[in-house]
């Protein structure tokens, strides 16, 4: 399997102190995702496999797990393999719905089927039974069955429990190992996500201080999770902490965090684009980034070895382990230079770039002189956030500015500041602090949100000065405010050239995540839209439906005739081009409609407002072709048509009129003497 060394960046990765057991730090990782692999040395012993995968919910994470998977598909393409599957999950995790798909499938339909756990207590007796009855079962993604289970291998995280303690341990330290925290489970009875709630209670349960004040479920929903943390935050004005344990609750928990203003800390799992803008902001300090793409290439490798007979051993291990990244904010905060490496290859990977990792505290201590302490730098977000980790003398500290000058400053004052970090403008402060004057001055970064201050303490100006005439003091005093100035401009410059070299980067990899997304979705031998689409296009529309804003909406259900016959006589190499030609034949005539892919021999056409009024004269001329195609031997397509009626709750009941009634064709095709499969 994939060795999972990183060699493209997915962001600017802060690095820890600490050492994590299991998990690697950022401080040795430039990025979390491994995007360049190439297949193991095995040799299928077929040219075509057909494998069926469900996992726990519609979500993006599961996506990233399909570029991996289309990425070992294209490759074994390119060696003359054809792999074909199914990708399958409810709009909300749900045991139930899984133990359904489970034990509804053809069972001499698939070469291998892997399931990503629901509930390892509900789910591991379905698997037993298929496995009984003959069939090849596997596990991946992040959540294996029960020890007792008999599935073949299991292909995705095997440290679950390890990721929720390194987390939790972070967010202790973050927090000097006292305070409430709260915990967001995830699914119930989803392992992965009960591993790692265990793995943050028993952390926690190490230190006296700490306490545990609420364990909530939010079912892998971003809102909920928004809700249970307001309620959570409601009830304990004091919360120090909240652990999440999947991607969907850090992006709800720091919704709720930020919205209600306060310095909760939150650590979670995974890499939702909006969690990543969180740990940049500051609003999440630590993220335990899965490798998903590995995960789904590496399925799709196991997969056709258990395919062929193969059992763990030498070929692949019974459990592929795949490594989690963590990434800290806040105690450290970094920057990340890039330096393109086009010549550079290891181990038979290609890299794109070295990353250089830079403090920032390390860079704002350079910049204080000697003066016995009496001069502090710091940098801070426009929320006033301490991004450097630096002191801003005995009373400002590490804290929040603008909590910090809340009891100091008149109001006023305070809000003419507070409007200027918002605005980018720059400006100074006169404080006095026990007994001593001290003026506080801070200038904005330019491209990067932040503001940098520093503190200086009138008895520096004074020391510095107190030799020298009433006239040459001012002279001096404008020299030492130039110099300031010369070297907060020197400081920004080196910030400014430093960010725009990663935002670069950060710019195309966000392109890169653009074209991996339009991939997931894409049938990749008809080009149509494929089964994951569909499923996000039923979720939209099902929505519109309840809302009642849609009114008009058909659903073509077509089906191949005769495709398993042509596969059994003639190879797949003519299926597949069966196949082709009717993509073909449905794009021709149902032009208005979107075209998805749902299964092997299986479309369907979605059709809206556009080219709704004249979709009954497309299908009769469709239906006219297909009749000719009899006699001359060409592709024939089964189609049943219907549009939404009232009483229709979702696109799944216009969907199941169609298909009865593609199925009626279907008999009325045989009988023209068309092939059919029925």
């Amino acid at each position: 399997m994939s060795s999972c060394s990183a060699s493209e960046a997915v962001g600017d990765v802060a690095a820890s102190d600490e050492n994590y057991p299991r998990s690697k730090t950022a401080e040795n990782v430039s990025a979390a995702v491994d995007f360049e692999h190439e297949l193991d040395r095995y040799t299928p012993k077929k040219d075509h496999y057909n494998f069926y995968f469900t996992y726990k919910t519609v979500h993006p994470w599961w996506d990233a797990v399909a570029l991996g998977m289309e990425d070992a598909q294209r490759q074994l393409l390119d060696k003359g393999v054809t792999i074909t599957y199914e990708y399958m999950a409810p709009d909300e995790a749900s045991a139930e719905d899984q133990t359904l798909r489970l034990r509804t499938l053809p069972k001499n339909d698939y070469d291998v089927i892997g399931v990503d756990v629901a509930d390892e207590k509900i789910i591991s007796p379905v698997l037993n039974e298929m496995a009984d009855s003959g069939l090849k079962v596997m596990t991946f993604s992040s959540s294996d069955a029960d020890e007792d289970c008999r599935r073949i291998a299991y292909v995705g995280n095997t440290h679950n429990y390890q990721d929720g303690a390194d987390l939790t341990e972070a967010l202790c330290r973050k927090l000097d190992y006292k305070g409430k925290v709260a915990i967001l489970v995830g699914s119930k009875g989803a392992p992965c996500h009960e591993d790692r709630a265990r793995g943050a209670a028993d952390t926690i349960a190490k230190y006296e201080g700490m306490e545990i004040v609420a364990r909530e479920y939010d079912m892998d929903s971003v809102d909920r999770a928004y809700e249970l943390t307001m309620q959570i935050l409601k009830d304990n004005p004091d919360l120090s902490g909240i652990v999440c344990c999947n991607m969907s609750n850090p992006v709800g928990a720091a919704r709720a965090v930020k919205q209600q203003g306060n310095d909760t800390v939150i650590v979670g799992m995974d890499h939702d684009e909006e969690a990543l803008q969180y740990l940049n902001d500051g609003v999440i300090y630590c993220l335990g980034v899965q490798d998903c793409y590995s995960i789904g290439f590496d399925t799709i490798q196991v997969a056709v070895m258990i395919a062929d007979g193969n059992l763990p051993g030498t070929l692949f291990s019974e459990k592929t382990d795949e490594i989690t990244t963590v990434s800290v904010y806040g105690s450290s905060k970094q920057l990340c230079l890039a330096i393109p490496t086009p010549d550079l290859k290891l181990l038979r990977k290609q890299f794109k770039a070295c990353f250089v990792m830079l403090d920032i505290k390390d860079i704002v201590d350079l910049l204080a002189f000697d003066d016995q302490g009496r001069t502090h730098f710091a940098i801070y977000s426009k929320s006033g956030v301490n991004l450097s980790g630096t002191s801003l003398g005995p009373v400002i500290a590490d804290h929040n500015f603008f909590e910090a000058l809340k009891d100091i400053v008149p109001e006023n004052i305070w809000l003419e500041n507070y409007d200027n970090f918002q605005n980018g403008k720059a400006g100074n402060i006169r404080i006095d602090l026990s007994g001593a004057d001290e003026t506080l001055y801070y200038a904005p970064v330019e491209d990067t949100g932040w503001e940098m201050a520093v503190l200086i303490r009138e008895s520096v100006i004074r020391d510095r000065i107190r030799d020298i005439s009433d006239r040459n003091i001012k002279t001096s005093r404008s020299q030492i405010l130039f110099t300031f100035v010369a070297v907060l401009l020197l400081a920004a410059v080196l910030f400014i050239q430093l960010r725009k070299m990663s935002k670069a980067m950060l710019d195309e990899e966000k392109e890169t995540s653009r074209t991996f997304q339009t991939m997931a979705n894409t049938d990749s031998m008809t080009g149509l839209w494929n089964k994951h689409a569909y499923s996000e296009k039923e979720s939209i529309i099902n929505k519109k439906i309840a809302e009642g804003s849609i009114e008009k909406l058909g659903v073509v259900v077509a089906d191949i005739n005769g495709l398993k016959d042509v596969n059994d006589q003639k190879g797949h190499a003519a299926g597949d081009k069966l196949i082709k030609d009717a993509s073909r034949l449905i794009c021709e005539y149902l032009k208005p409609g979107t075209a998805f892919r749902i299964g092997g021999d299986e479309f369907t056409v979605i059709i809206e407002e556009n080219g709704f009024d004249s979709i009954d004269r497309a299908i009769g001329e469709l239906n006219r072709k297909v009749e000719d195609n009899i006699k001359t031997d060409e592709v024939v397509i089964s189609i049943g048509y219907s549009v939404l009626t009232v009483g229709d709750k979702k696109l799944r009941d216009v969907f199941e009129r169609a298909d009865k009634l593609m199925y009626e064709r279907k008999l009325q095709l045989k009988a023209m003497g068309a092939k059919a499969r029925l």
